[in-house]
């Protein structure tokens, strides 16, 4: 089911953009064609910048408790020290609040910027595909750490979901011009 999830998103990501190149389609506001004429470093610096606080959120939630952590591959850190099922569920929850927080405030801010639609669509893109790519039940997931804490792991997947897909809609309405922020 992963992978045919996984496959859609992948087809749907590659088709749209390429049917809609020569047309002027507008996908819940947004005129695709207008995408085509972005400035694509600042785009793509914003993507990195966007995992980079993902992962920055974590690191931040174990330094603020104290926690004795490491690092296990690229981006995956593991904590030493016991911790209580409240501070699991904010290890988990912690790189999510700290990325979907932060583009919901630059999408408000600086809506307009090429950085900010990377960020943004980096947010919606890792958060969305989250359950293919590690497992919600298993850990190391985020959404398992979650779980393991007692809370809702797929609950808290659909806002974290929502709210970044929201983030990302923000700056790439084209604005009206009696729009303000």
């Amino acid at each position: 089911m992963r992978r045919l999830f996984m496959a859609f998103l992948i087809l749907v990501s590659l088709l749209v953009p390429a049917l809609s190149a020569a047309m002027e389609w507008r996908v819940q506001g947004v005129n695709l064609k207008w995408l085509s004429e972005r400035n694509w470093k600042q785009v793509l610096l914003g993507a990195g910048a966007s995992v980079a606080v993902h992962w920055a959120g974590h690191v931040l939630y174990l330094e603020s408790q104290g926690k004795n952590w490491h690092m296990q591959g690229a981006l995956e850190e593991h904590c030493e020290d016991p911790m209580t099922d409240t501070e699991w569920q904010w290890f988990g929850r912690s790189g999510f609040v700290a990325q979907v927080g932060t583009a919901l405030v630059l999408s408000v801010l600086t809506k307009d910027s090429d950085f900010t639609r990377g960020f943004c669509a980096v947010a919606a893109w890792e958060t969305t595909t989250y359950p293919v790519f590690w497992s919600m039940e298993e850990l190391p997931g985020d959404f398992a750490l979650i779980e393991r804490g007692g809370g809702n792991g797929w609950a808290e997947w659909a806002v974290y979901t929502a709210a970044a897909w929201a983030s990302l809609g923000l700056t790439l309405k084209e604005r009206e011009p009696n729009d303000r922020l």
